[in-house]
Formats: structure tokens, C-alpha cells, sequence
């Protein structure tokens, strides 16, 4: 089934800012892993966010850390619940995932229906340390303040690094190619973005579905364009790029992404037959 496209705060595919951040947390790329968490969060995703997080637990680290580790981020999320302002709980949680062990065998059996030699867990004993954030650790992933007339610069410093395409057919993408909406129709798709749909509909905007739009009456439509037009489509080809890739990534296989990130993929060897 495709997956509705919603756009992000910076204009993001949601499902491909998941996708990178899956790829982040494997390579331990703290500082973008970070950034794809907020993307989520500050676009107004907390709740589903969070919800990611255990399944990435369940998937990748339960079979090779402590009980301890769950709990941990359970509790950053119970202490979070209490004061939503603490934005800092939510990169804890990455923070703890991105140092520990982690084991790929049960999500490629899951998502990727291959079969995996089974996984002999080496769990190491010993006292478990959690990892805590500051609420300035984050400061750098907050959204971009609104300026007046500032909206077409937006994206060339806030879209810090690209989306990762060269994984899209192992991880069966919905939308490939978003070009023509990115380019021509980026607002009427980030109309399910809760920040995005706040914007909207602070200034009254209406949805048309048939032009795949937004209609604003004249004085409304002046006053959102002048703080929230990103203009992607005048935005310079790197730019670009880094939202929402070229068609031109070399593909990652699954034999590729088990080598990487240590999977143990069962392959049959077929035998040559000698005359």
C-alpha cells in the first residue's frame, strides 16, 4: 500500500526522514541521527516518534543488550509525558540507542523477507550507564525562527544533510520520485504536517484537493508567504538534492546492507556441473 507524502518542516519525505534515521543510528552517526530525530519531532511528530523508537529497540537492540536499556527510554519518554518541554529527552533516547550494540537479522527477516542464520547474543555484563542530553545539546535542531521575507533562505542552511536514496528499493519506498510535488505542489503536502497545518491554518488557508493545493483569501495569503515561502523549486540543485535526492543513486542491495551493518543472510551456493 502507498503510504501518503507528507512533507516535513524543511520539506522532507516523512517516511524517507525514517528511513535515514534507521541508517544513522546503524552507522552511529550521532550528529545526523539527531538531526532526522527533531526533523520529526519539531515537524510535530512526537507522539508517532516515539512509537518508532521502541519498534527500532525491538527490531535491532533487544537481542543484544541488557532489559536495562529499554527501561531507560521508557523512562526519558515517562519523564517527557510530564513536561513536553523537554525536547532534550527525545535525542536521550537516540543517544542511548546509537552507543550500544545492535543486531539486523530479525528486521531484514521482518521487512525485507530474507532468511538470517540465527543470532547468538553476546550481551555484556556489568552496570548499565545511561547517557543523558542537555537541553543545549539540541539547540541546534530547533527550527529556524521566522523572518519576514527570509522563507527562500530557509532551506539552503536548515536541510544540513541529504536524504539517504540509495536505499530505496530495499526498503520499498512509496514514492520513489517526488520531484513534481516537491517542486510545484510542496504546501498542499504538508498539510498533514502538524506544523505545517498550524501555519495554514493560522492564516485560514483552505485545502483543494483537485489542484492539489492551498487557497488563502488575499491579506492571508501575503501574510503566510511572506514568513513560510520556501520556493523549493528556485532553490538551487544542491539543495534540492539534499531533500529529495536525483534518480541517479546507485541502489543498495541486500547483500550490500548485510555486509555493512553485519547481518547474517542465509545465501545458497549453486554448484557448477563439470561434463
Amino acid at each position: 500500500m502507498t503510504k501518503p507524502l507528507v512533507f516535513t518542516r524543511y520539506l522532507y519525505s516523512k517516511e524517507q526522514v525514517y528511513h535515514s534515521l534507521i541508517i544513522a543510528l546503524l552507522e552511529k552517526a550521532l550528529d545526523e541521527a539527531l538531526f532526522w530525530t527533531y526533523e520529526l519531532y519539531f515537524s510535530g511528530f512526537q507522539e508517532e516518534l516515539y512509537v518508532f523508537i521502541e519498534s527500532l529497540y525491538d527490531l535491532f537492540y533487544k537481542s543484544s543488550n541488557s532489559p536495562a536499556l529499554q527501561k531507560c527510554i521508557e523512562k526519558f519518554y515517562e519523564k517527557w509525558l510530564k513536561d513536553p518541554a523537554q525536547h532534550h529527552l527525545f535525542g536521550s533516547m537516540i543517544r542511548n540507542l546509537i552507543c550500544r550494540p545492535y543486531n539486523v537479522n530479525e528486521f531484514m527477516e521482518t521487512f525485507m523477507d530474507v532468511k538470517c542464520r540465527p543470532y547468538e547474543p553476546s550481551i555484556q555484563e556489568g552496570k548499565f550507564m545511561r547517557v543523558n542530553m542537555n537541553p543545549d545539546d539540541i539547540k541546534k535542531y530547533e527550527t529556524v525562527k521566522e523572518e519576514s521575507g527570509r522563507g527562500p533562505f530557509v532551506l539552503r542552511n536548515a536541510c544540513r544533510f541529504p536524504i539517504r536514496k540509495n536505499i530505496t528499493n530495499i526498503f520499498i519506498c512509496s514514492r520513489p520520485d517526488i520531484t513534481e510535488e516537491y517542486r510545484m505542489h510542496w504546501i498542499y503536502y504538508c498539510r498533514n504536517c502538524p506544523l505545517w497545518r498550524e501555519r495554514i491554518d493560522k492564516y485560514k488557508g483552505t485545502i483543494n484537493h483537485e489542484m492539489r493545493s492551498i487557497n488563502f483569501e488575499d491579506d492571508d495569503a501575503d501574510a503566510f508567504y511572506d514568513l513560510y515561502y520556501y520556493d523549493p523549486d528556485e532553490q538551487c540543485l544542491e539543495v534540492q538534492q539534499r531533500c529529495i535526492g536525483t534518480s541517479s543513486e546507485k541502489q543498495m542491495t541486500l547483500k550490500e546492507f548485510a555486509g555493512l551493518y553485519g547481518g547474517t543472510m542465509i545465501t545458497k551456493k549453486i554448484k557448477s556441473k563439470h561434463k
